[in-house]
């Protein structure tokens, strides 16, 4: 049985075992207990493990007798084997992505290695993944099952087991903070909430998003309507919008950037910036340069400013700001084409 102190809480164990090791120790004790011969010592326990493998299997009817556990087989994170007929593949997340073509690399390991059986392949993300990820994981016959289907799973059933309460509660945690980006002083500070308001933004801007790394510290990026010049240098314009977390109204920034340009040189990124800024002046919205232009692979022509000045609609006036941005762009772009 769980306690907790006055405030309705106690130590977890899970906020210390953060590695992707300790999440694939959980699922695989989890699962075990879908297994007959453990049923009766916690029923409750059996039933969420067995609706789980279902969901896995997509089987609803399935009756689970017997499941073998293979841990890190041949570096697949976990292989359940139910009923010696049944074999699933599992790569488990916290907050990476897939690499190295692995998924291609297990789905072939696994058609070898168990041709008498059937094969499901799962890819189980308990962190926050961008849908455009998530498509090309799907494209290459796994499954997604993201952290809100494993909650909705996890919560049938009333369970008092310490281990599972403890997972369950880690969980419902990192759901409550990605949902908490509505709330403008929670999205300034937590990593989490940026990543909820990409997600959101990949309901509606169907662009993409991911953690950026450099120097100063790195921030999440979310970049989308790449818009191409077709003339002797056909460069591209595109929106990014940037998540670092902040005490003050910067955490989130809007940025007009550059790819695919020829003419290095900043004098030409200066130049476009004063096409774009009139534009945008006309448009009724502010923008400024980069403190300093930079000629690289990508490079920043502009930010739009006061992007977090309206606290209590800022999601509504974030989303008329991308807007104007995109006008301002497709103005420009009219001018040459």
């Amino acid at each position: 049985m769980t306690t907790t102190n006055s405030n309705g809480e106690r130590p977890n164990i899970f906020k210390y075992a953060t590695k992707e090791l300790s999440q694939d120790a959980f699922f695989s004790w989890l699962l075990q207990w879908a297994d007959k011969k453990y049923s009766s010592i916690d029923p409750n326990l059996a039933k969420i493990a067995e609706c789980l493998i279902r969901r896995f299997l997509q089987k609803n009817d399935i009756d689970i007798n017997s499941i073998k556990i293979k841990k890190q087989y041949k570096n697949i994170d976990i292989l359940a084997i139910i009923n010696d007929e049944h074999v699933i593949c599992i790569e488990d997340k916290t907050y990476t992505s897939e690499h190295s073509r692995q998924l291609e690399r297990y789905k072939k390991t696994i058609e070898k290695d168990f041709k008498n059986k059937q094969h499901y392949f799962i890819y189980l993300k308990t962190g926050n993944e961008s849908t455009k990820n998530l498509e090309k994981i799907l494209s290459q016959g796994y499954t997604p099952i993201n952290r809100s289907d494993i909650l909705k799973i996890i919560n049938e059933e009333t369970i008092t087991n310490n281990i599972f309460c403890d997972f369950r509660d880690h969980l419902q945690k990192l759901e409550d903070k990605t949902n908490s980006f509505k709330d403008f002083e929670k999205l300034k500070k937590s990593v989490r909430a940026g990543e909820g308001l990409f997600i959101e933004l990949d309901t509606k801007l169907k662009g993409n998003w991911k953690y950026c790394s450099n120097p100063d510290g790195g921030f999440l990026e979310y970049y989308y309507y790449h818009k191409k010049l077709n003339e002797l240098d056909p460069f591209t314009l595109y929106i990014q919008i940037q998540h670092t977390p902040s005490n003050d109204n910067n955490a989130v920034k809007i940025a007009l950037k550059i790819r695919d340009y020829s003419a290095k040189s900043t004098g030409f990124l200066k130049n476009i910036f004063k096409e774009i800024k009139k534009i945008a002046d006309q448009k009724g919205i502010t923008i400024c340069p980069p403190d300093k232009f930079k000629v690289g692979k990508t490079s920043t022509i502009a930010f739009v400013e006061n992007v977090l000045d309206y606290k209590n609609e800022w999601l509504t006036e974030f989303y008329a700001k991308l807007d104007l941005l995109q006008s301002v762009i497709d103005d420009y772009f009219n001018k040459y084409n």
